[in-house]
């Protein structure tokens, strides 16, 4: 009897440990911290996020997907302006599906995190006027992403997050390569559910009076391109597409098992 209990005990911890068979994402129980708010803006790694929990039909349970998959130990190439460089701006960035192998298709997006730079100083206390986040399954896979915005977005396009945001000098660590990622940037007006296909990623930002930049890397994966313009309202990207991933994490849901 007591080698039947044990055996059915350490089976249930064998596949506790990675039930989704993935390795650039980590799963928190709903209950837990949220990554970005009582640990200062640093958030959890995949080292100590732990696994998941919630073993009931997927609802409780959350993830986040890091881009590039070796950003919580390695600081990227380069720096960007986007989106907290100083000048209003608009960027779109496309991943391609090789680079979304850990994001299930059913998976609801319901927040990201930037960083800053290794070389970037820490904030001032910060009010955007605005700051505006699309997702959409992009129309343009990676390498044919055009200048004209609107014709990148995908039907399913939904505007995230919109209005004011205010960063105060904790939201986002510096002083480290790499830093920590800053606070979650909440979606305030809905979700994106992924249901396959490459991921475009579109923000929008006013004016940052001390301009910071966050970490980039460029030139990236051939899976990945970005356009950037001028102005929180710009409709077509200053020049040509540029292999840039910006470095993020997107927080997610599971979607049901059952």
């Amino acid at each position: 009897m007591r080698a039947a209990v044990a055996s059915l005990l350490f089976a249930l911890a064998v596949s506790a440990c990675d039930p989704f068979g993935t390795s650039e994402v980590f799963a928190e129980d709903a209950g837990a911290t949220a990554p970005g708010t009582a640990d200062g803006g640093g958030g959890a790694s995949p080292a100590d996020a732990g696994v998941p929990r919630d073993a009931g039909d997927g609802g409780g349970l959350s993830g986040a997907l890091q881009l590039p998959a070796n950003a919580s130990t390695t600081e990227a190439s380069s720096a960007n302006t986007s989106p907290f460089g100083g000048a209003g701006q608009r960027f779109q960035s496309v991943y391609g599906v090789p680079l979304l192998t850990a994001l299930p298709n059913g998976a609801t997006i319901t927040g990201m995190r930037l960083r800053l730079d290794g070389d970037a100083m820490s904030f001032k206390r910060e009010n955007l006027m605005n700051f505006e986040v699309r997702l959409s399954t992009s129309k343009k896979p990676p390498g044919s992403l055009s200048q004209t915005f609107a014709d990148n977005r995908g039907s399913d396009e939904v505007i995230v997050r919109a209005g004011p945001l205010t960063i105060e000098p904790s939201d986002y660590p510096s002083g480290a390569k790499p830093n920590a990622f800053g606070k979650t940037i909440d979606f305030n007006l809905g979700t994106f559910t992924y249901r396959g296909g490459p991921l475009l990623l579109e923000v929008g930002a006013t004016a940052v009076q001390s301009g910071r930049n966050v970490d980039n890397v460029s030139p990236s994966t051939q899976e990945s391109q970005t356009v950037y313009g001028s102005g929180f309202s710009a409709t077509r990207a200053d020049g040509p597409p540029f292999f840039d991933l910006i470095v993020v994490e997107y927080t997610f849901t599971y979607p049901p098992t059952k």
